[in-house]
């Protein structure tokens, strides 16, 4: 077989799909080079050889910002307050246990249970409701946190008081 030549007609059609392929091929690579010379561009630091290394930022030290101390929720006045309450319940039990035992006088809170076991069991539930409902309004900050240890410590003193009337 062999080849035929092309007619002029033919050649015309070949040579403009030609040129258009490679007009096309041009315009391409044209957009491929700029597109790539943008990303040079916007990120300088991938455009440089792996050889050459940035020198890293100097270090710029923030001004130092001045806050209040912390205030701790434990402090003095929270362990002398909650520590008498509890002095003032062990007076009270012990106090009132004397008394009971004397014959001189009786329970006045009919809840209280007679036993030393029962009597020291509500007292220190109660004390330490007193100090945990403290510690929260105080950690809170809260103006009132000392009243639930001062009602406490205001009723253990009424009861200390009749024990030693009655002794």
């Amino acid at each position: 077989m062999s080849a035929l030549p092309l007619t002029e007609v033919e050649c015309t059609k070949e040579s403009q799909g030609s040129r258009i392929r490679h007009l096309a091929l041009v315009v391409l690579l044209a957009a491929s080079a700029s597109s790539a010379q943008q990303v040079k561009l916007a990120l300088p630091e991938l455009a440089q050889p792996a050889s050459v290394v940035a020198a890293p930022a100097p270090y710029v030290a923030e001004p130092y910002k001045f806050s209040p101390p912390p205030q701790h929720t434990v402090d003095a006045r929270y362990y002398l307050i909650n520590g008498v309450h509890l002095e003032m319940m062990l007076l009270d039990v012990q106090m009132t246990r004397h008394c009971i035992n004397a014959g001189t006088c009786k329970e006045g809170n009919p809840l209280m249970p007679s036993s030393l076991g029962g009597q020291l069991g509500l007292g220190f539930a109660f004390v330490g409701g007193g100090i945990v409902d403290s510690y929260y309004l105080k950690r809170r900050h809260s103006r009132f946190w000392w009243i639930a240890p001062v009602v406490g410590i205001a009723a253990h003193g009424v009861g200390i008081a009749s024990g030693i009337r009655e002794r």
